[in-house]
């Protein structure tokens, strides 16, 4: 049977479903009449054996007498041979009544034991007769039988006696089940008048009718227990508790005797095949527990859902739950070992009880029942990564054990300002999320719509909308004779087999909050080429757009740009170099050969004028070089020699190693070296040691750094080879590399953190390179006619003084230059303070 059809059917053959009864009270009648309507005590046996077949676990048994005794409680399914003991005993003591049996007072104190919620079971003939062994009858019968007749017979006193049972029991009282044994003829009956369920002990009743019958009282209505022959071995799909009976003695393997004859046999059997007795009939009562993993979550509306998790149920087994006083309703199945039900009669609810149903041969048997508490199900939602205006954000958050939603949930959102919006939740897993995308800074709170409630871990503050980068991650191109394949950076793309076809794949760095089409454009394209991209794509953190390059081989080689754009106005851009390859031709081959012709002619004239150029440069720059400093103020291997890098005009340009920034130095006239930084570079003189200029005059021995961007470079200019004693007492001996000496000696360049920090006092210089200059009145240096060198070019910089300080002056005469892509400023080299930005452009 299959897992989806199994509730509906196991509904379809039972009504409600009663919980079974908190306590059984058993009542014998000890007349004599009862051992003439029963005289092989077929009653105890059947009752013994249904309380030990259909009791729940530790169901206690109390025996009541009609003539006062009262013996118990009994577990009934824990030890059924005692049980039965305790009813023969009952039934064999004496004394016994002559005639029926008084059952008010019993039975006023069965129903008191039993409580509103208990069952009590009447083992009766049902022939009332409250008239003692002596004769003498209750005086409120006999006076009620008195208003009917002057001199009352014993039936009057035994129908007036009827008459006032009703009235001796409680008000609230639990169910009756009357097993009655059959007599010839009854005077006064009573069960029908009291409302009692009959169950027949006929010599024609088969026993295990009768004990399927009181099992099902004791167990709870409708539960049906099945009785089959056992000719043949009797295959179970699940455990059970298995009554066997038997017309004659017989012996049952692993089973427990009830009686002395061997007719009566308790079995716990399966799953698997319960051994053949001839002649014997097989009561069953499956043992099929609920499952460990049940849950019963309060929704909104009153609703509450109860949930199952049971990765295979037995075959046949299905749950069921219901609400106090409620009907049974099936979980059904949702999902890989998940089953669920909703109970919308639920109102109030602190619990809902679940049952374990079997099917079996057109009847069902309720085999356990567990009460569960109901938990209101709160989802409490948290946002993956930073909240912030105009990017999406996901709020996750977990679903209770087992819960699987069954109708919609949406999330209101609540921003700053007042402004809501509704946004759908979607089931990950064991998760809800829902993606947001608060579209101002401020706070943000959340409620749920449907069934489900939500609500967030903490109050979520949104940040200020971040700027956004569009880059492309890679290229896939395919032509004729290429499949296709990433398109390296530089790799050339072959237009002479017709169109390319591209794949361009971009990503937007935040993702964007809502979708922005992209668009591709061809930059520097020639007319007559064309770039095919599709309408509709669109970008929320990563695509791909096709597009089709259409390029005529008539247009020949080029260089092209491959632009993708995203936004309505296409705000954000990404590039790509193409180089496009639309093979030779004729025109092209000419125009090769002329350019060759013509290099030639211009080679053999750039020899003859390179020449002239190489004499006269070597006259004028000779043995000029400049060589670098390294970290330990020394001359380093790093030289530069101005011959090697001359240029036409005699000049050289010289691009340090490591380096973004070139130099460019030409000769003068009266011998001194005019130097002027390029790309963007400053130059520190040892004159000026607090200026950052764009130009220097350099002679013999002067030191200087150039500064670019966030490195400082430090140099040595020399007209010639520098002499042994040059190099042992200017170069070597003059400079001193320790710490503390090094930090107060000279400029200092401050670089972030992943650069190289150099000091420009360690130059091959004596003690006065690049030292300080005289502060004036005001801390900053002087810039007069009075500067130590004239020739020194103060053009397009701006000095800037180092800070004051409580003592009015530096710790040395020396500052420190803290440079970044912005700004340079002048520092005390002890407390390194940054000047105001006014103070700081050049």
């Amino acid at each position: 049977m299959s897992r989806a059809v199994l509730p509906l059917l196991l509904l379809a053959l039972a009504g409600p479903v009663r919980a079974a009864p908190e306590a059984v009270v058993v009542v014998l009648d000890r007349s004599a009449s009862l051992r003439h309507a029963d005289p092989t005590a077929r009653g105890p046996r059947v009752l013994a054996m249904a309380l030990a077949l259909a009791a729940p676990e530790g169901q206690r048994v109390t025996l009541l007498g009609t003539d006062g005794a009262e013996a118990g409680p009994v577990v009934a399914a824990g030890d059924p041979v005692a049980l039965l003991g305790r009813l023969d005993a009952a039934l064999a003591a004496s004394p016994r009544q002559a005639g029926g049996a008084d059952l008010a007072r019993v039975l006023a104190r069965a129903h008191d034991l039993a409580g509103p919620r208990g069952l009590v079971i009447l083992y009766t003939d049902d022939d009332l007769d409250v008239v003692g062994a002596d004769g003498r009858p209750p005086a409120d019968a006999l006076e009620r039988a008195r208003r009917q007749a002057a001199r009352p017979a014993r039936d009057d006193v035994n129908r007036a006696a009827a008459d006032l049972l009703d009235d001796a029991l409680p008000a609230r009282r639990g169910p009756l089940v009357g097993l009655r044994a059959e007599l010839p003829v009854r005077t006064v009956p009573v069960l029908e008048r009291l409302g009692a369920a009959l169950i027949e002990l006929r010599p024609e009743s088969p026993d295990a009718e009768v004990v399927a019958r009181l099992a099902a009282a004791v167990a709870g209505d409708p539960v049906l227990l099945r009785h089959d022959a056992l000719d043949a071995p009797l295959e179970l799909p699940w455990p059970a508790r298995v009554g066997v009976l038997a017309p004659r003695p017989v012996d049952v393997p692993g089973g427990v005797r009830l009686d002395g004859g061997g007719r009566l046999w308790l079995l716990d059997a399966g799953p698997g095949a319960v051994p053949a007795v001839p002649g014997a009939a097989a009561v069953l009562a499956p043992r099929v527990e609920v499952p460990g993993a049940v849950h019963a979550w309060g929704l909104a509306g009153g609703v509450v859902r109860v949930t199952a998790e049971e990765a295979a149920a037995p075959p046949g087994a299905a749950l069921a739950a219901r609400v106090p006083g409620g009907d049974d309703a099936a979980l059904t199945p949702a999902g890989a070992g998940l089953w669920h039900v909703d109970l919308w009669s639920a109102e109030g609810a602190r619990e809902v009880e679940v049952l374990r149903v079997v099917a079996r041969g057109g009847g069902r048997a309720v085999t356990a029942r567990r009460r569960v508490p109901v938990t209101p199900a709160d989802v409490v939602l948290a946002p993956r990564g930073p909240a912030q205006a105009g990017s999406p954000v996901e709020l996750a958050g977990a679903l209770p054990p087992g819960f699987v939603p069954r109708r919609a949930t949406t999330l209101r959102v609540h921003e700053a300002g007042g402004a809501s919006r509704v946004v759908p939740l979607e089931v990950r897993g064991r998760e809800v999320v829902a993606r947001v995308v608060p579209q101002r800074a401020g706070a943000l709170d959340v409620t749920a719509e449907g069934e489900l409630p939500l609500r967030l871990a903490a109050p979520l503050e949104v940040g200020p909308e971040v700027a956004r980068s569009l880059l492309i991650e890679g290229i896939t191109a395919a032509w004729e004779g290429r499949p296709a394949g990433p398109l390296a950076p530089g790799e050339v793309v072959d237009v002479t087999r017709g169109d390319v076809r591209l794949e361009v794949t971009v990503r937007l760095d935040p993702p964007a909050g809502a979708p922005l089409p992209l668009a591709a454009v061809l930059e520097g394209a020639a007319p007559g080429s064309e770039l095919r991209a599709p309408q509709g794509v669109t970008l929320l953190d990563r695509a791909t757009l096709p597009v089709e390059l259409v390029w005529p081989r008539a247009l020949g080689d080029a260089g092209v740009t491959l632009r993708v754009r995203a936004g309505d106005e296409g705000e954000l851009a990404a590039g790509r170099a193409l180089s496009l390859d639309a093979g030779p031709s004729w025109t092209r081959r000419g125009l090769a050969a002329a350019i060759i012709v013509g290099s030639l002619v211009w080679f053999v004239a750039l020899v003859r004028r390179r020449g002239r150029l190489i004499a006269a440069a070597e006259q004028a720059m000779g043995e000029r070089q400049l060589r670098a400093v390294g970290d330990n103020g020394r001359l380093t291997f790093e030289r530069y020699r101005l011959l090697d890098h001359s240029q036409e005009d005699l000049s050289s340009v010289i691009l340090p190693e490591d380096s973004s920034a070139s130099l460019e130095l030409t000769v003068r006239e009266d011998g001194a070296v005019h130097a002027r930084a390029l790309d963007g570079a400053h130059i520190v003189h040892e004159d000026r040691p607090t200026v950052l200029a764009d130009e220097a005059v350099l002679r013999h021995g002067t030191a200087f750094a150039v500064v670019h961007e966030h490195k400082a470079r430090r140099y040595v200019y020399l007209d010639r080879e520098p002499s042994a004693e040059e190099l042992a007492e200017r170069f070597v001996d003059g400079v001193s590399i320790g710490e503390g000496e090094v930090r107060d000696s000279g400029v200092f360049v401050i670089l972030d953190d992943d650069q190289n920090l150099a000091s420009a006092a360690a130059v091959p210089a004596t003690a006065r390179v690049l030292g300080g200059l005289p502060a004036g009145d005001d801390g900053s240096a002087p810039l007069d006619d009075d500067s130590p060198d004239p020739d020194v070019l103060i053009e397009d910089s701006v000095e800037a003084p180092p800070p004051p300080r409580a003592s009015g002056r530096l710790c040395s005469d020396e500052g420190i230059v803290i440079m970044d892509s912005t700004e340079a400023s002048i520092m005390d080299s002890d407390e390194v303070d940054t000047l105001p930005d006014e103070e700081t452009r050049h």
